[in-house]
């Protein structure tokens, strides 16, 4: 997303998870929109747990916290739009601005993550059209159906007003998790400690503890295991050095525990792995 054009903040592209793989936690500042169309998956959002399924719009809203775990024996295909709402917002603080944009960016109203509405589908497939085509002037019939997309799922009540908006202690939490997952992402290779992370974040190490688990699913050891697992894989399939060399680049500093880990989040030994990847 950071090379993309500011002049036109909107892009489409196909996205697969693997069976038995999974879309790590993260959060964006856009507007994510994707139809899948095969496979199945748990898609865990601010804490809470979608089953979403081929034939589901999914609608990522700006800064929730997401990820996505395959559920089906074929991988997860979607078709993936994201929108920066930069795109549609004017330079004058116009009724639309006002009453609809601003709030959207503000997360005042949640778009519902998970849309059936046939009507809703359809749309976003001529916006993919659009997007893909790119014929003259597709710039301007991608905004103007942007508009006709969000008009259209406030039209059909497929949102709901954010009650954390109101309440500053929720929007602080879910600015903490954001900011403990930018953490581990940047210094998952470091010795990096939960008494470290609570001082970054200036929280007692009970109540983020607390806080990470109610809104990913997962406590902050076990999703920063995760990620320097998943770090280490491309490690073992890109380059030539050994299990221990790789086990301290991405943090670990006892070789053994992260051969341990490993086994247990990918069900073969790094070594197993490395030998597979190279067949």
């Amino acid at each position: 997303f950071h090379k993309r054009d500011l002049k036109f903040p909107v892009e489409t592209f196909d996205a697969v998870i693997e069976n038995s793989g999974l879309l790590f936690m993260h959060w964006h500042p856009d507007l994510e929109i994707s139809y899948k169309i095969e496979g199945s998956a748990t898609y865990i959002i601010n804490g809470y747990h979608e089953l979403v399924e081929a034939g589901d719009l999914i609608i990522i809203n700006p800064k929730q916290v997401h990820q996505a775990i395959v559920t089906s024996e074929a991988p997860l295909k979607s078709e993936v739009i994201i929108m920066n709402y930069n795109f549609i917002k004017s330079q004058m603080m116009d009724i639309v601005n006002e009453d609809v944009i601003i709030p959207l960016t503000k997360t005042k109203y949640l778009f519902h993550n998970v849309i059936k509405d046939k009507e809703v589908i359809s749309l976003f497939h001529e916006i993919r059209n659009e997007l893909l085509q790119k014929t003259v002037r597709y710039q301007l019939r991608v905004k103007k159906l942007m508009f006709a997309l969000i008009d259209m799922l406030f039209e059909k009540g497929l949102y709901h007003e954010n009650k954390a908006y109101k309440r500053k202690n929720e929007i602080d939490s879910n600015d903490t998790t954001r900011h403990v997952i930018e953490l581990i992402h940047s210094k998952y290779n470091t010795q990096i400690t939960l008494d470290k992370i609570a001082n970054s974040v200036q929280v007692s190490k009970f109540h983020l503890c607390k806080l990470f688990k109610s809104t990913t699913g997962t406590t902050i050891n076990t999703y920063l295991n995760n990620y320097r697992i998943s770090q280490s894989t491309q490690l073992l399939k890109d380059t030539k050095k050994n299990v221990t060399e790789i086990a301290y680049d991405v943090g670990f500093n006892n070789p053994s525990y992260f051969i341990k880990k490993f086994k247990e989040i990918k069900g073969i030994t790094p070594n197993q792995y490395k030998n597979t990847s190279k067949i």
